[in-house]
């Protein structure tokens, strides 16, 4: 029997634009589908409204589905993926699905194997309403022998139309891959299995071949690999593979220029193996906590490295060593706290900031090490801020100087790598619960955050900002970071009304600015700064 190919590059692809993309872009990958061996095309989520942004291919508005319809052949399905753990119910389910009847061929439910037995319930719902459907059965390097007799034995689970195995970690081997097939298809016959693999180790496709002649009879793909993590099975080789297997013409030209412009995103978002995927992927490891770090470029792959290959309850030990930060550990007594960020308007306006600092009494939190220099020798006490890879720079500053009263670490930077620098000046924190959001888009060692939080526990109610000149989110990075300090700002004023955030140098965030010359040039006391 000829397998199946499924291709979910807008589902799968869009972890790493927020499921938006370039209109041009869909319609070149739509229209080039359309001319490969591709049976199914997924196109994205159909999910319930969440409090964060996500795009388009997240939510799939029906005129979205329409539009791909109209540009896939006639004979290629399409489908869409829904979260089983996002829907409460079958109602709520129905709801999700109406507007979908009759242009919607499948319905794949991505599952935990601990809720597999919702994720049935709702599969043959979306079943009774017409649609095909399809169990995701997720972390399967972590299924046993047990697990998979088991999940075989569940009442239903024989009128879905494919059962598929996801190679959640991109931790199997091809031996694996034959081995849990081999048992599946013996203890029951008549269900028809699928495979989703990562290409963690580089054998997403060794893996698919073997899921293939094991028994599989429909796998999935994405243009270049894009997905998750360190990526998926690539749809232009697993498409050239099949064409050349069965004898089928294919035409490489509009292949060409998609894998191009694909390839254009990959050098943004750098999916595909990498040493910490790979590192990851043969530990058995979650791919969510190195794809974080890897998006953020805030870590070296060293860092990451040392992260992931740490036991839990090391890194809990290494934390506990060090010493809480509270007012009690840092000499002195602080009106106020300019925080200070890394942006180069900050060097403009150096000496008017020195002025109002000692005017008012304020104490100097670098959110990095990138600006702390810069007061190093105008007598004003500081703290530094280590977030992500920043305690690899402290030999550009005086570390000996007098003025630096300590470092501030969080329990992720503490246990990334060994502190190998004085301890005594070392002090822990935990953001505040504050400064979080529902959809943890804020990062646990965010530098803003950190700042803030270490103004807080000295208890320190006036923060202002210094160097947070904001970015124009030209590149990921930039844009991320824009992201989560906006978020931070808002966090922080939303809850604390009677003592805001304010920037005393231009910024693009959305918050008070004050102009550090009018306070100066009115000589305004630190009273009625407040």
């Amino acid at each position: 029997m000829m397998f199946k190919i499924l291709d979910c590059t807008l589902r799968d692809g869009g972890y790493y634009t927020d499921w938006d993309f370039n209109r041009d872009l869909v319609d070149l990958y739509l229209h080039t589908i359309s001319s490969l061996p591709i049976d199914i095309v997924e196109i994205g989520y159909r999910s319930p409204s969440k409090e964060s942004y996500f795009g388009e291919y997240f939510y799939l508005p029906i005129n979205t589905i329409k539009r791909a319809r109209e540009k896939l052949n006639s004979n290629q399905e399409i489908a869409v993926m829904i979260n089983s753990k996002d829907i409460n119910s079958t109602e709520e389910l129905e709801k999700l699905l109406t507007d979908c009847k009759g242009i919607v061929d499948m319905v794949r439910f991505a599952s935990a194997p601990n809720s597999i037995n919702h994720s049935v319930e709702l599969a043959l719902k979306a079943k009774s309403l017409g649609f095909a459907v399809a169990l995701n059965i997720m972390y399967l390097s972590k299924l046993t022998i047990e697990d998979l007799h088991f999940i075989n034995s569940i009442d239903g689970i024989v009128e879905l139309d494919y059962l598929y195995l996801v190679d959640s970690y991109g931790a199997c081997y091809p031996t694996d891959i034959a081995e849990k097939f081999s048992v599946l298809s013996s203890s029951n016959t008549n269900i028809k299995y699928g495979f989703h693999g990562h290409d963690n180790m580089e054998l997403a496709f060794g893996n698919t071949i073997e899921a293939i002649n094991s028994g599989a009879i429909i796998v999935d793909s994405t243009i270049t690999g894009m997905g998750r993590g360190a990526g998926n099975l690539k749809t232009e080789l697993i498409s050239i593979y099949k064409s050349n297997k069965y004898g089928q013409e294919l035409l490489y030209d509009n292949l060409v220029e998609l894998v191009d412009k694909f390839n254009g995103l990959k050098e943004e978002y750098k999916w595909g193996a990498s040493l910490p995927y790979i590192i990851s992927g043969m530990g058995g490891l979650p791919q969510n906590e190195v794809m974080n770090l890897m998006s953020k470029q805030r870590y070296s792959t060293l860092s990451i490295i040392e992260s992931i290959k740490k036991a839990p309850q090391e890194n809990g030990n290494l934390y506990s060593n060090y010493q809480e930060l509270d007012k009690n550990n840092i000499k002195g007594e602080f009106q106020s706290a300019i925080i200070v960020g890394g942006g180069k308007n900050l060097l403009d306006h150096t000496d008017s900031i020195v002025e109002f600092a000692k005017m008012t009494n304020s104490l100097i939190i670098n959110s990095t090490i990138k600006n702390c220099e810069t007061f190093i020798d105008y007598n004003l006490k500081q703290l530094v801020c280590l977030p992500g890879d920043e305690r690899s720079k402290l030999h550009t500053i005086d570390v000996a100087s007098s003025n630096l009263l300590g470092y501030i670490l969080t329990e992720k930077t503490l246990n990334s790598s060994t502190v190998d620098f004085d301890t005594d000046k070392v002090f822990k924190i935990s953001i505040l619960s504050d400064l979080k959001d529902s959809s943890n888009e804020i990062d646990e060692d965010a530098p803003l955050a950190m700042a803030i939080t270490t103004a807080y526990k000295l208890g320190i109610k006036i923060i202002y900002l210094a160097g947070f000149d904001g970015y124009r989110g030209i590149t990921l990075k930039e844009s991320y970071l824009l992201k989560e300090n906006q978020l931070i700002i808002n966090s922080y004023n939303d809850k604390n009304n009677e003592a805001q955030l304010k920037s005393l140098t231009p910024t693009l965030y959305n918050i008070e600015r004050m102009s550090i010359y009018d306070l100066l040039g009115n000589k305004l006391t630190k009273t009625v700064l407040i």
